[in-house]
């Protein structure tokens, strides 16, 4: 799951590092809240925006957790950014596979990394919300066995991936 809050760019550009940093401390710990109480976890916080990860040992249960997180997240950062000088939407990217975590060995360099084409199409389809006017996009692999998120979508199309050969069936859940 890619997580981007829209516009943050031109809110980052008027204010003062101090607004940032309070705008991320109210927005932020709220949002990952909910990512951890449907047993996921944020990998990483990107400025505006999180990548998060879903890991059951039954794969329905992970796409699930991440469908229900998405729209909470849509749902909570409505009311959380009522109490912030900026308001504006979230915008979501959810693909589901395997992925590699692991360390690039480097005495200067120690973080964990994780590798895979989910997190890149995730991230790509994060960003076609923008292309689409919509806050939650995914690829129909989440949803399957997912039937009450399914019957709420709406279908897109299959699309083209950024940069890649690849294309995905893509619904829109907000």
């Amino acid at each position: 799951m890619f997580v981007d809050i829209r516009n943050f760019s031109h809110f980052a550009s008027l204010a003062s590092p101090e607004e940032i940093y309070n705008y991320q401390q109210l927005i932020f710990p709220q949002l990952i809240d909910l990512v951890y109480q449907h047993s996921g976890f944020v990998h990483q916080i990107l400025g505006d925006g999180f990548l998060a990860l879903f890991s059951e040992t039954n794969e329905s249960v992970s796409k699930i957790n991440a469908l229900s997180t998405a729209t909470k997240l849509i749902d909570s950062f409505q009311d959380i950014s009522k109490n912030a000088n900026f308001t504006s939407q979230l915008g979501i990217g959810l693909h589901f596979g395997n992925i590699l975590i692991h360390q690039i060995n480097h005495p200067f360099y120690q973080k964990i990394l994780i590798s895979g084409w989910p997190i890149i199409i995730a991230r790509r389809l994060e960003q076609l919300n923008k292309k689409f006017n919509s806050q939650v996009l995914t690829t129909e692999e989440v949803l399957n066995n997912s039937n009450n998120f399914k019957n709420k979508a709406k279908f897109l199309g299959k699309f083209p991936i950024k940069n890649s050969n690849h294309h995905e069936k893509i619904w829109q859940l907000a």
